[in-house]
């Protein structure tokens, strides 16, 4: 598959997970395990960025926390290719308990989402026991989809001094005036049918 056609392929599969309300958490477990990409880069692709766009974030948000007050921009796209690599053979460049923590923060992630296996056997003791000693990271609220709560119609006192019931949803095309217990329109009097009462056979007939 070329290079486009997977860029092509990972933003439709994006699209479709973003649709059915899944997190980039959740979309950068399924790039890692389909795409066979490092824990920094499927959380770069879940994100739709390049290598340099990211970079550009990446500079944006070190700017904005007063970690590079001179404004140098040192991340580039290809340190971070070398970041996202590493431990791969040939990626001297390995990522920080900083830089670590920046990505989490640009990625919106935690940072011990951002690192496996082969990151911790080959990490420096000093380096792990940094990370380890990081609390695990809540799911953020971008990252879960709340469902708007139903409200029950409460009972309301009528005229009449009894209770009405809770007046039910209309169906579309269904005016208020014919569901079951609905309120009566205000300005119109409605009718009230009286039941007519049973005779009971012997009652109200005088005794021969």
């Amino acid at each position: 598959m070329s290079k486009l056609s997977r860029r092509v392929e990972q933003e439709e599969l994006r699209a479709r997970m973003r649709a059915v309300g899944m997190s980039h958490d959740e979309i950068a477990v399924e790039f890692a395990r389909r795409y066979k990409l490092r824990p920094r880069a499927a959380h770069r692709h879940a994100r739709g960025w390049t290598q340099t766009q990211a970079a550009n974030h990446i500079n944006t948000h070190a700017a904005r926390v007063g970690l590079d007050p001179d404004g140098a921009a040192p991340m580039t796209g290809p340190k971070l290719s070398e970041l996202e690599n590493w431990p791969l053979p040939n990626n001297r460049r390995r990522p920080t308990p900083q830089i670590l923590a920046l990505l989490a923060e640009v990625y919106d992630t935690s940072i011990h989402g951002l690192i496996d296996l082969d990151d911790r056997e080959q990490m420096p003791p000093a380096d792990l026991l940094l990370i380890t000693t990081i609390p695990e990271r809540d799911v953020p609220a971008s990252a879960i989809g709340s469902l708007p709560q139903a409200q029950s119609a409460g009972s309301e006192v009528t005229p009449m001094g009894g209770y009405a019931e809770s007046a039910a949803v209309p169906a579309r095309g269904v005016s208020l005036g014919r569901c079951r217990g609905a309120a009566p329109t205000a300005g119109r009097a409605v009718p009230v049918r009286e039941r007519p009462v049973d005779r009971v056979p012997g009652r109200g007939r005088s005794s021969r």
